[in-house]
């Protein structure tokens, strides 16, 4: 379409390729944050490796709140990014990988309401709905994504940790990572 058209009240019309030139993302000061974030639904991306052939799958220890424990490499989208494209980021920042859009399958949408979160006030909560993605990767793509794991979300110690569709039990998996890895490998 043309970004010359206009939306009612005069508002520019702008093409999925120029979005992200048109509203970059401020930093917000952790009061303003706490507040827009008890009032918004915050849109994010997880992403969940995997190893398609072998059914199984690869969490790090997040040691942040919201989500301690095992856990998806994830993270906020930017204004006017695809989903595509914060996935690509979020890989690249929490683990180092480079890897082309066509290898991020997008399986669903979760949501999840969490009662306290990392930032202060730690107990404003936040509600976040996130797109999911499965990336499978190599055993070298593997190695290298534990290596470079991002120190100050993830415990580097305890790396990626498999898990095959029996290791999945409450209460250490969440029943999004349940749910998502049924979706992945038994899609209806």
């Amino acid at each position: 379409m043309n970004n010359e058209r206009r939306l009612p009240l005069g508002l520019p019309y702008w093409t999925e390729d120029t979005l992200g030139k048109k509203l970059a993302t401020p930093r917000l000061s952790d009061e303003v944050y706490a507040a827009s974030s008890a009032t918004y639904v915050l849109v994010c991306v997880e992403i969940l490796l995997v190893n398609l052939a072998e059914r199984l799958i690869y969490l790090p220890w997040r040691k942040r709140k919201p989500c301690v424990g095992w856990w998806y490499l994830g993270g906020r989208m930017k204004r006017g990014e695809s989903e595509h494209e914060t996935a690509k980021r979020v890989l690249e920042r929490e683990a180092g990988l480079v890897l082309d859009s066509d290898r991020f399958q997008y399986i669903r949408c979760h949501r999840l309401i969490a009662a306290d979160r990392e930032e202060i006030p730690q107990d404003a909560g936040a509600d976040y709905l996130s797109f999911q993605f499965v990336v499978d990767i190599t055993p070298a793509e593997l190695i290298e994504a534990g290596r470079r794991l991002d120190g100050d979300e993830f415990d580097r110690t305890r790396g990626l940790r498999s898990f095959a569709r029996e290791d999945l039990t409450p209460p250490e998996i969440h029943h999004s990572i349940r749910r998502l890895y049924y979706d992945a490998f038994f899609p209806h």
